[in-house]
């Protein structure tokens, strides 16, 4: 085993040595893979820490997440028709945590507009849920 080992290597060497020029564009083809690859993670890992900043730079009091698509799931469908959200009661308790400094039911409802007799819009409104 040891004698077939240290052949092994002495044909890599060979090889490589008889191919110069495209061992070179081999090794330089790592080497810029890897590092395409170590600069595109950092740059994206960069950017995450920019926009998490921006969000908390806002403050948790700015920021609401609501989800604009309707769940695709049928079961999450379900839940969704059955959920009122927040009522007042619920605001009440809530409002009792001292992590938040404010809080407020709010509803959100599309409203069908018609404009004249010809098109529809569909608007999102946010209501006070009392």
């Amino acid at each position: 085993m040891n004698i077939a080992f240290w052949e092994a290597v002495r044909t890599t060497f060979a090889e490589i040595w008889a191919h110069k020029f495209r061992s070179f564009l081999t090794l330089l083809g790592i080497t810029l893979g890897s590092m395409a690859v170590v600069v595109m993670v950092t740059m994206i890992e960069g950017l995450k820490v920019m926009v998490w900043d921006g969000i908390k730079s806002l403050g948790f009091d700015g920021v609401m997440f609501i989800a604009a698509d309707a769940p695709q799931d049928p079961l999450e469908r379900k839940k969704l028709g059955l959920s009122r959200g927040l009522t007042y009661r619920d605001v009440a308790v809530v409002d009792d945590s001292t992590a938040l400094s404010a809080v407020a039911a709010v509803r959100i409802k599309d409203l069908i507009v018609r404009s004249g007799r010809k098109s529809w819009t569909i608007l999102r409104c946010c209501f006070l849920n009392l």
